[in-house]
């Protein structure tokens, strides 16, 4: 039987869709980890992304692995827990195996300290890290991702979850931002657009939470939602092709997009992202 491939921009399209579909039910969820884990793009996902258009490794926009042991509250260390593990994806797509072993360093310290590292499976992942494995890495973070959300889901700290995964979101997004500043690229633009999709689907969830330091999350993304009001994507759709390669089909659509955004529109959505995660990197 042959097995089907479907490409890279329709499974974004499916993003898309599921997006928009979610958003009429989203308030009603209880699983709010779960939620989170199906409509954010992955950290590998975002990384490879930047790579492919010919950006090259840049540390320097990293947070410091060496802060891993100074996040003092859990919410702290639960949003960083996602920023590392964005940092580690983009180490590891690049190859850059040292960067990619600190930082899985630092993600090993946060998880044991959260009582979540038993379910982290560190040897696969540096296997998968040094074969760059992007479809195995993203079957790995999403399996890691389900039971530790399980985890915190069993022990009434759900709002972890949903800190984990803003923070890695918001470390994605804070990558694609410093890399649009230095290397135009409309493929980064667009992405950096469509992120205002997640960001409606993520702020309802928010504020759900009263916490003081949910509340200071949630006013912070709520500014940079504002920032998105004057921007538009357009999609035209194009034609569906398969063809059979090495026994498996291959599904390709040639599906194309556009933004419409004044530059200045732009730039305060790069500068706004920069200093949200200043906060929490701090």
């Amino acid at each position: 039987m042959n097995k089907v491939i479907i490409s890279h921009l329709t499974k974004k399209l499916f993003l898309g869709t599921f997006l928009i579909l979610l958003g009429v039910n989203v308030q009603a969820q209880k699983n709010n980890g779960e939620i989170l884990g199906n409509i954010m793009p992955s950290p590998v996902e975002l990384s490879a992304l930047i790579k492919d258009v010919g950006a090259s490794y840049d540390k320097s926009i990293l947070n410091s692995s060496d802060k891993a042991e100074g996040y003092s509250s859990k919410y702290a260390r639960a949003l960083n827990l996602g920023v590392y593990s964005t940092d580690l994806g983009y180490a590891a797509i690049y190859k850059e195996n040292t960067d990619a072993f600190m930082y899985l360093n630092s993600v090993r310290k946060i998880a044991e300290s959260l009582g979540i590292g038993k379910y982290i499976d560190y040897a696969n992942i540096t296997k998968l890290a040094l074969e760059n494995d992007l479809n195995a890495l993203l079957d790995e973070t999403t399996r890691t991702f389900e039971e530790i959300n399980k985890h915190f889901q069993k022990n009434g700290q759900d709002e972890l979850s949903v800190a984990m995964l803003a923070g890695g979101w918001i470390e994605s997004l804070y990558l694609t931002c410093e890399i649009a500043k230095k290397k135009q690229s409309k493929v980064l633009d667009v992405r950096i657009a469509e992120q205002q999709l997640v960001l409606s689907q993520l702020l309802p969830i928010l504020r759900k939470y009263k916490s003081s330091d949910m509340k200071a999350l949630t006013y912070d993304l709520t500014s940079l939602q504002k920032l998105y009001k004057n921007l538009k994507i357009d999609y035209k759709e194009g034609e569906v092709t398969t063809k059979e390669v090495n026994g498996e089909l291959i599904v390709q659509e040639s599906t194309t997009s556009s933004i419409k955004i004044n530059p200045n529109d732009l730039k305060k959505i790069l500068d706004m992202t920069g200093k949200i995660r200043a906060k929490i990197v701090k």
